[in-house]
Parts: C-alpha cells; sequence; structure tokens
C-alpha cells in the first residue's frame, strides 16, 4: 500500500490493449460501490485511461471490498469481486 498517496501508471501504459493495468486506491472509504468521480480521482478520466483499461479497486472501508474496473473509452464500468470459497 501506498499509505495517502495514489500510486501513478505512465501514460504510455494506460493505452496498452489487451493489458491489465492496477492500481490500489487505500485512501477512499467508499462505504458501497466507488462512483464515478472516485475512479477518476484513482485511475484518471476516461479519455486518459483508454478503451480497454482495466484495473483494481480497493476500497479501504472495513469490508475491504475490491472491485474490477472497466473503461471502454466514454465511461467506467465496476464488478464487485468475490472471495472464493
Amino acid at each position: 500500500m501506498t499509505g495517502d498517496k495514489p500510486i501513478s501508471i505512465p501514460q504510455e501504459l494506460r493505452k496498452l490493449s489487451n493489458a491489465i493495468l492496477t492500481k490500489a486506491f487505500a485512501t477512499a472509504n467508499t462505504n458501497g460501490t466507488p462512483t464515478n468521480a472516485q475512479l477518476i480521482s484513482a485511475f484518471g478520466g476516461v479519455a486518459t485511461v483508454g478503451a480497454g483499461f482495466q484495473g483494481v479497486f480497493l476500497d479501504s472501508h472495513a469490508s475491504g471490498k475490491t472491485y474490477r474496473v472497466i473503461c471502454d473509452g466514454v465511461k467506467y464500468f465496476v464488478n464487485e469481486a468475490t472471495a472464493a470459497a
């Protein structure tokens, strides 16, 4: 974890196609599914990350939920991860 500082993803890596880029967002207590504003704060704007971007959003809330984040170049989409049994 990076404490209070978000991890920076170099611009050239954000544009890789078919790549999974991850970034921990350890300072947000989302208390639910992350909002578009929280995703922009964590990863950057959708035009910046581009279509095909995938990331992992780690909620610092007590629930400790993890979300898979996908960008189509216009919007962010999230799926909540379920722990394996």
